[in-house]
């Protein structure tokens, strides 16, 4: 029973590292710009909300609902509580709930934060209270966070890796277009009040389009197939990868074979174990540091390969022993 696990999981590996093979080998096509561009725009959404804080700010104050040097929430000025808690909430977000995107999905987590953040905003958007404005920007704030770790990872994960660098300068430029955005409507609305609303409204509001927007986004970008892999979902990752291949093949014709070379045989880490000690290799190297304040000496480098001739090594480290001590 024991072979015929290991069999199965061998198995299981050995398919989860052919579709990130099979991701990598894929050409720069307009398929794969289609599900960059997209998951940007979602993202630009994402750093308007974030960036909005210092532009609306003078439109609470002049609504009457901040008051200049008014202590608030903290102890600190009206305006400067509300740009705390925004990042409060970011910090909760990503510290707390990043790892919801490792858990449930990258497109799941996509589309939920992507609601969360644009509705809690539109809610705080109707708020007339200091203290009510600060706590659904709290909330609104956490979810940004979540969104923050989520974007990055799911481009990763959905173009090859050839591309990466490239995808990622068109993902920033669509996500930092939210700049001018931003400053455009808070400098046409915020001193003016259309039909009798306060203008910082209209520019705090204006997420809930990414609402809208986001139920056409999920309609075209597929779950990562490198996640559900990861997640021994293969089948799934077998047919979302299939029909990517084939998209990018109608474009650009036959594609490389699948074999490759790249990820053959790795299986997928998990976090914990990317970032762990590496393990013992057939030839590690010992490095000895002098301690104290001892004379100024040659520090030796021992390679110790792998043996079972222990009286070998002692003798080995014997000798370098002698060699550190003071001439």
């Amino acid at each position: 029973m024991g072979r015929e696990l290991g069999t199965a999981m061998s198995a299981s590996v050995h398919t989860a590292a052919s579709i990130t093979a099979r991701l990598d080998r894929l050409p720069a096509s307009r398929e794969i710009w289609k599900l960059v561009i997209l998951l940007s725009l979602g993202g630009g959404f994402e750093l308007y909300d974030l960036l909005m804080t210092g532009y609306v700010a003078p439109g609470l104050v002049r609504s009457g609902i901040f008051s200049p040097g008014h202590t608030g929430l903290f102890g600190l000025p009206d305006q400067a509580a509300f740009a705390s808690v925004t990042f409060a909430g970011l910090f909760i977000g990503t510290i707390c709930f990043g790892y919801f995107a490792d858990r449930f999905g990258r497109r799941n987590i996509f589309t939920w934060a992507l609601l969360w953040y644009s509705l809690m905003t539109v809610i705080m958007a109707t708020q007339s209270s200091v203290l009510s404005i600060d706590i659904w920007r709290f909330i609104a704030g956490v979810g940004i966070g979540v969104e923050l770790v989520t974007i990055d990872t799911y481009i990763a994960e959905l173009v090859p890796t050839e591309m990466r660098g490239r995808a990622f300068t068109v993902n920033q430029v669509i996500q930092f277009c939210s700049v001018p955005m931003v400053a455009l409507l808070s400098w046409l609305l915020v001193p003016i009040d259309p039909f009798g609303i306060a203008g910082w409204r209209f520019v705090a509001g204006f997420p809930a389009i990414a609402a809208v927007l986001v139920f056409w986004i999920i309609r075209i970008v597929p779950e990562s197939p490198r996640w559900l892999a990861q997640h021994g979902r293969l089948e799934e990752a077998d047919r979302v990868t299939s029909a990517i291949e084939a998209r990018v093949a109608a474009e650009k014709g036959p594609l490389p074979p699948r074999t490759s070379a790249r990820g053959q045989g790795l299986p997928a880490m998990t976090g914990r174990e990317r970032y762990a000690e590496p393990k013992l290799s057939p030839l590690t190297t010992l490095y000895l540091m002098p301690v104290g304040q001892a004379p100024p000496c040659r520090v030796p480098v021992l390679q110790i390969r792998k043996s079972n001739d222990n009286q070998s090594i002692s003798r080995s480290i014997a000798s370098m022993a002698a060699s550190l001590k003071p001439k």
